[in-house]
Order: C-alpha cells, then structure tokens, then sequence
C-alpha cells in the first residue's frame, strides 16, 4: 500500500495473473512543520524559459480491414449424395459436390470445385492446386483445403478446418471451431462461438485477417498479421514478425510476441503485452500499445515502445528502453522503467513514476502526482495542483512549473525543512540538504527566497513501489 495524504493505492503483481486496486485522489492537507513566525516573501517574476506540459497524442494507424470477394464459379458437373454415408471424388470439371445427410467424404480433385458437406460429421478435401470452394451444413465437420487456394465454410457446429497451402479463405460460423490457416496467406473467420485459429505459415503479403467472436484464442504465425478479436474475452498471441492485433470488444490478453507489433485493446478492460516469449532483451523491438476505452493493463517490456492508455482508468507499463507513455482521459498509473522515458498523464488525476534515467514526467490536466528516477529527471505538473515526490536514492528533479500555493514539493525520509538549504541558482530555486549538500530539486522561474514550508510536504515513509514481473 502507498499513501500519500489522503491518496491510497495498492499494487499487487505476481506473473500475469495480476490484481490492482487503487483509490481516487482527495484533498490531502500540506502536513509537515508548522509555517515559521515571518511568513515568505511574495514570489518575484524570473524570466526563464517555460517548460511546457505538453503530451504527443499516438494514434492507431488506419488498416484496411475489407475482406476479399468470393467467388462462385460456373459448374460443369454435379454430384449429389445420399441420405447415407457417401464417398465422393470430383473429376477434372468444375464440380458442384454434395454430401446431403450421413457421415460423408467429399474430395474436390482438380478443377474449381463447390464442396457442400451437409449434415452429418463430413470430411471436406479442396484437392489440387486450383481454387475450391468447401461448406458443411450442420454437425461437426473437417474441412481440409490442401493445395489451391480454398474456402472453407463450417457454418452450424463446431468445426475443424485446415486450408492447406495456397491463399485460403475460411469462415467458421456457428460452434466451437479450430481453424489452421498453414502456409501462404489466409483470411481465417472465426465468427460464432469460442473459437482457436492459428495462422501457420507463409509470407502473408498481404496481411492475412484471423478474426473471431465470443472467447478466441488466435495464433498468429511467423510473418505479419492482422489478429482481429471481435467480441468476447479474447486472448491473441501475434507471434514472430510486425504484427497488428485488435481485441475488439470485451475484456482482451494481447500478446506482441516478437518484433515490432501494434496492439489495439479497443472496447472493454484489456490486458496488452508489447512483447513476450524473447530469449533475450535483444529480441525485443519498438511497439504501439493502444488500450481505448476501459481500465486497461499496458505493458511495453522491452524496446522503445509507445504506449495509450486511452479513457478509462488504465495502468501502464514502459519496461526496458526509452518508452513514451500517454495514460490519456481518465485517472491513470504510468511506470515508465528503465531507460529514459517520456510519461504523460493526460486529463485526470494521474500518478507518474520516472524509474529509469533521464525521465520527462508531465502531469497535465488534474491533481497529479510525479515521483523522479534514480536519474536526474524533469518533471511538469501542467494544469491542477500537483504534487512533486522525491524519493530517498532519486537524482535531481527538475520542476518545470511550479506554482506557489497550488503546487507541493513532497520529502521523505527524517527531512523537515529546517534540514534543508535553498539558494538561488541562475533562474532555478535550488533546494539541497543542507549538511551533505545533496540537490533534491531545482524549481524553474522561481526565487529561492520566496519558497517556504508551505509549499512542503514530509513524510516520514515513503517508498517507491518494486514491482514483481
């Protein structure tokens, strides 16, 4: 638990299965020693270059997300089944195949065949190396492509689907489908139901679209994707290569995977990893990490990542690299980690940690709370009362805007203010302790005459959080 006057916020990670709980901003009161008999002199006007707080929006990139045209060829022969268990082999022609009831086997052969399982448990072959077009009806089907570049329907039930090689396309329909897209460049459908689809192999120009709806689990595979989760609680895994994945709505677990990805969590509270599964930091590359709307969980890992909380309530994580960070609308808990990070609140009542080394921390708009870095970090309140934290083994922090009477200088540890020294450095009120001479901060614009201890907070504990990954 950390506390802060009246702010309360709990911290509980432990592996991926991660628990948060925090409590709003109140109206904490200054605390610490009682104002001296002669009160400080009114501030005099310095001129000093001004810092302001100003946050980079990220925006997604538009993709086309248009799926190709099917076509349905002229037929040259029919085969029809019957209500029994039938085995069907297509010719040469253009076939229209049909299984019609009972447990059949449909194989296309060559030409560009229409394969229809209907019900019963069917097992559907595209065949050969030219494009078919295969659909069960009901029950629970297999639906193998092979060679050519197929499509494969599994409408009612659960389904299995395989496309095989070639640019395959594959809708699942209704029920619970596995669906491997295999080499070359597949559009995979999962559409109704809690479905699994893995995208295989293949050079994937253009991106292939793995899409469901309700709770999917999608793999993507060694090249680039565009993973769309659709409706549902999602859990999409990218893979190797610079991929694309879309939650959609629901609660969302995106997994980058390697190389450089973008992550989109969209509607509900989402759960987005920039980068997992790398031998070494070294297999970690620069993600676009988007949480839109809801109280999302970011984590940038390795590499220099951008990072949107977007609305909600949303907890960001820079990891290693030098990271940029936005927590957006909403009352957020940005960490930047190593490197030298660029965080920013956004709209709310937000609280930054520097972490790394030559951090730029900005508040925006709202009541913040900046904590600097074991580097010499610079840190901008923007609008609203904020609050700036120096922890015990920081660097310096540069404090771009402070105002006095609306903004607090916060001090742990057994200092008070009577242990501190503050002079005048050029355009910088500069306070260090006194008897080793450490700087703590250096306020920018201000005369170091006109700072008192009330514009102090001290607190005789305070730590900055260690978080287990």
């Amino acid at each position: 638990m950390q506390s802060i006057g009246d702010v309360k916020f709990y911290i509980l990670r432990k592996g991926r299965g991660r628990a948060r709980e925090r409590a709003g901003t109140g109206e904490g009161g200054h605390g610490g020693t009682p104002p001296l008999d002669a009160p400080p002199l009114p501030p005099t006007p310095i001129t000093a270059d001004r810092i302001d707080c100003d946050c980079v929006d990220l925006t997604a990139p538009n993709i086309d997300l248009s799926l190709p045209e099917i076509i349905l060829y002229p037929r040259d022969s029919i085969y029809n089944g019957t209500p029994g268990n039938d085995f069907i082999t297509g010719s040469s022609n253009d076939d229209d195949i049909r299984g019609f009831e009972g447990a059949d086997t449909l194989l296309a052969n060559t030409g560009n065949d229409y394969v229809f399982g209907g019900f019963g448990d069917d097992e559907l072959y595209g065949r050969s190396n030219i494009n078919d077009a295969i659909e069960p009806y009901t029950d629970r089907d297999l639906l193998i492509g092979e060679a050519g570049d197929d499509r494969l329907f599994g409408n009612e039930s659960s389904d299995t689907a395989y496309g095989g090689s070639g640019r395959d396309f594959g809708r699942g329909g209704q029920g619970q489908d596995l669906m491997y897209g295999e080499t070359e460049s597949d559009t995979l459908l999962g559409e109704l139901g809690s479905d699994t689809i893995i995208g295989g192999r293949g050079n994937n120009l253009p991106l292939p679209i793995l899409d469901g709806s309700d709770r999917d689990l999608i793999y993507g595979n060694a090249e680039n994707d565009l993973l769309l989760g659709s409706e549902g609680d999602d859990t999409i895994y990218g893979g190797k290569a610079n991929d694309f994945i879309c939650g959609g709505k629901d609660n969302d677990s995106l997994f980058g995977d390697l190389d450089s990805d973008i992550l989109l969590g969209d509607a509900g509270n989402d759960t987005i990893f920039g980068g997992v599964n790398a031998e070494s930091d070294s297999d970690f590359s620069d993600d676009l990490l988007f949480g839109e709307s809801g109280e999302d969980l970011l984590y940038g890992n390795a590499g220099n990542d951008s990072i949107s909380g977007g609305e909600g309530r949303d907890t960001l994580f820079g990891g290693a690299g030098s990271d940029r960070l936005n927590g957006d609308a909403g009352n957020d808990l940005i960490f930047g980690g190593e490197g030298n990070d660029n965080l920013c609140g956004g709209a709310g009542n937000d609280i930054l940690f520097g972490e790394g080394e030559l951090d730029t921390l900005c508040g925006g708009d709202g009541e913040d709370y900046l904590f600097g870095s074991a580097g010499n970090s610079t840190l901008i309140g923007g609008d609203g009362g904020d609050r700036f934290i120096w922890l015990q083994n920081n660097g310096i922090n540069l404090i771009a805007d402070f105002v006095s009477g609306k903004d607090l200088i916060v001090l742990s540890g057994d200092l008070n203010f009577g242990k501190l020294k503050i002079v005048q450095n050029g355009n910088f009120a500069e306070i260090s302790i006194a008897s080793s001479g450490q700087v703590l901060a250096a306020l920018n614009g201000i005369e170091a005459r006109a700072i008192g201890v009330e514009n102090f907070e001290f607190l005789p504990i305070l730590y900055q959080p260690v978080l287990d990954f």
